[in-house]
This record gives structure tokens, C-alpha cells and sequence, in this order.
């Protein structure tokens, strides 16, 4: 909420966003080794920028009819958080959600270099033995996974509200 905050954290993230993807394996080995915990946590420092973005500019743009009956409602400052601001983002986050997903799933076979397992190292292990057929197919399995879940997620964003009524069964 602080604009001074924002501002360092903005300056932090601009500089995570333009570091290439091979970079963020570089400290993470020296640091963790090679394994998944190091795989991890460099795809987890890929993707957190987009996702943090995304959540600021949620919570920016709530309206401030919808903080205001929050507040008349009689909101503490956390369930005003959660219950009101949260919900009234929800696109938005659901955006960042996404954003984090294609970053991920473009990290999956530059994470294998430093030891994670699935289908970004079976892709790896295919370009170096140069079975190019093999790595077209995985390639192509990585990019429909890609778009299965981009597709599910912005489905999910642009459902409709339905409210349950309090007298039937769920």
C-alpha cells in the first residue's frame, strides 16, 4: 500500500523481468547445488515478478465504492483485504496467475540444466543426443500443456457469478 514501497519493489522487479533466464540458475547452484530445490527456486524467482505486478495493480484498481461499503460494512483491515479487495481483483490476480504459469512452463527446460525432472529434462536429454523427432514431439507437449492451461485460466477469469441459494443442498 505504501507508494515508497512500490516504487523500490517496481525498480526490484524491473530488474528480475529483464535478467535472462539462464541467469537466475547461476547464484541458485552456487547457493543450493544442483537438484529440484535449486530448479525450483529459480523458476519460482522467474515467475514471481509478473504475479507481483499483477497483484499491486489489483489492488490499485479496486474501486473506491467497493472500499468504501467494505469499510461502512465495518471491515477490519484484513478482512477488508480479504474479503473486499481480493474478491474485487480477482481478474486481475487471475491474470498474474497466468502470467506465472507461461513463465514457469518456459523455465521447465532451463531448470533440467540444473537437475529438474519431467518433460523439460526429457526434452533437454533429446536435444543432446540430437533425436530431433523426439524433441518436436516434447516440444509440442510443453506448448499444449501451455495452452490447455492458459485456456482454463482465462476461462476461469471471465466466468459469470453465480450466488448459491442459502435454502437448497449444495
Amino acid at each position: 500500500r505504501s507508494p515508497r514501497a512500490e516504487k523500490v519493489l517496481n525498480a526490484i522487479f524491473d530488474v528480475m523481468q529483464a535478467t535472462p533466464h539462464m541467469a537466475y540458475l547461476g547464484p541458485v547452484v552456487i547457493l543450493f547445488g544442483f537438484g529440484q530445490v535449486p530448479a525450483m527456486l529459480a523458476t519460482l524467482g522467474f515467475a514471481l515478478p509478473p504475479m507481483a505486478r499483477c497483484t499491486i495493480l489489483g489492488i490499485r484498481t479496486v474501486p473506491s465504492a467497493i472500499l468504501e461499503a467494505g469499510r461502512m460494512s465495518g471491515c477490519t483491515p484484513r478482512q477488508l483485504l480479504w474479503k473486499v479487495e481480493l474478491p474485487a481483483a480477482q481478474q486481475t490476480l487471475l491474470l498474474g496467475l497466468n502470467q506465472v504459469v507461461m513463465q514457469t512452463l518456459a523455465m521447465a527446460v532451463i531448470a533440467s540444466l540444473v537437475g529438474a525432472s519431467g518433460l523439460g529434462q526429457k526434452l533437454l536429454f533429446s536435444l543432446q543426443q540430437l533425436q530431433i523427432g523426439k524433441a518436436v514431439e516434447q516440444g509440442i507437449a510443453i506448448t499444449l500443456i501451455a495452452i490447455a492451461l492458459d485456456r482454463l485460466t482465462q476461462a476461469y477469469m471471465r466466468r459469470g457469478y453465480r450466488h448459491r441459494d442459502a435454502n437448497q443442498p449444495w
